[in-house]
C-alpha cells in the first residue's frame, strides 16, 4: 500500500517530535568528561575548550564550529568524536549524520540516523535503527510508538497497529499507545477502528487531555 505524501510527511512529524523526546532522555546523553583526552594535542585542545565555553553560552553555531576544527585536528579522539556530534546535533550541522554513523552505543546518534532514514524514505532501515535502541530509561516507553510510526510511514499499517496493540491492551502507558494507534489508524481511513483507539485513549487519560480531545472532535466531524 502507498501512503499520500501528506501520510508521509504525518509519520515523519510524528517520528521528529518522539525522537527529541526520547534525545532528550537523561540516561542515553553523552559522557561529557573528559576521560582519555590527550591534552598534549594542543591543536585541538584550544578549539575543543573554545567549544566548550560556547556550548556552556548558548552559542551553538559557534560551538559546533570548535568542535568540528577540533575533531578535524584529533579525528581518533572518542572524546571529541561525542563532543562534536553533540555540538553539530544542536547546531543542526549535516555533519552530524556523519558522525553519528561513527557512534554505535550513542543513544541521540542512532535516533538521528533513523530520522535521516525516514526523511530519505528508506523506512525499513529506520525502522532497524529504532529497534535496536536500548531499551533503557524513556526510550523503552517511546521506542515501540517510533517503530509503529516507520512501519507505517513505509505503507505497513496493519504491522504499525500490531506493533502498538499489545501495549494498548496492557494498563502502564496505554492511553499513550491508544492515542498513537488511533492516529495511525485514522490517517490510514480506517475510522471505527480509529474511533475505537480514540476511545480507550480518552477513557485511560481519565482527566480531560487537549490533544486527545482535539482528535476525537476531527474524528467525529469527519464521520
Amino acid at each position: 500500500m502507498q501512503h499520500p505524501r501528506s501520510f508521509r510527511r504525518s509519520a515523519l512529524l510524528a517520528l521528529s517530535l518522539l525522537s527529541a523526546c526520547a534525545a532528550a532522555d537523561p540516561s542515553g546523553r553523552a559522557d561529557a568528561s573528559t576521560q582519555g583526552w590527550d591534552s598534549g594535542r594542543a591543536a585541538a585542545f584550544a578549539p575543543f575548550l573554545i567549544g566548550r565555553v560556547a556550548s556552556m553560552e548558548g552559542d551553538f553555531t559557534t560551538s559546533a564550529n570548535e568542535m568540528l576544527r577540533a575533531l578535524s585536528h584529533d579525528p581518533n579522539n572518542p572524546v571529541l568524536r561525542q563532543q562534536a556530534f553533540l555540538a553539530a546535533l544542536l547546531a543542526g550541522r549535516p555533519e552530524a549524520v556523519r558522525i553519528a554513523a561513527e557512534l554505535p552505543n550513542n543513544q541521540a546518534a542512532r535516533l538521528l540516523l533513523g530520522n535521516a532514514d525516514a526523511k530519505a524514505g528508506h523506512w525499513q532501515a529506520a525502522e532497524q535503527e529504532f529497534a535496536g535502541l536500548p531499551k533503557q530509561g524513556l526510550i523503552q516507553v517511546l521506542q515501540p510508538l517510533l517503530v509503529a510510526w516507520t512501519q507505517f510511514g513505509g505503507g505497513h499499517t496493519d504491522r504499525a497497529l500490531a506493533t502498538l496493540q499489545p501495549l494498548v491492551d496492557s494498563q502502564q502507558f496505554r492511553a499513550v499507545y491508544a492515542f498513537h494507534a488511533g492516529m495511525i489508524a485514522d490517517l490510514a481511513g480506517r475510522e471505527p477502528e480509529a474511533g475505537r483507539l480514540y476511545g480507550i485513549a480518552q477513557q485511560a487519560f481519565g482527566a480531560p487531555n487537549l490533544d486527545v480531545s482535539r482528535a476525537i472532535a476531527s474524528w467525529q466531524a469527519r464521520n
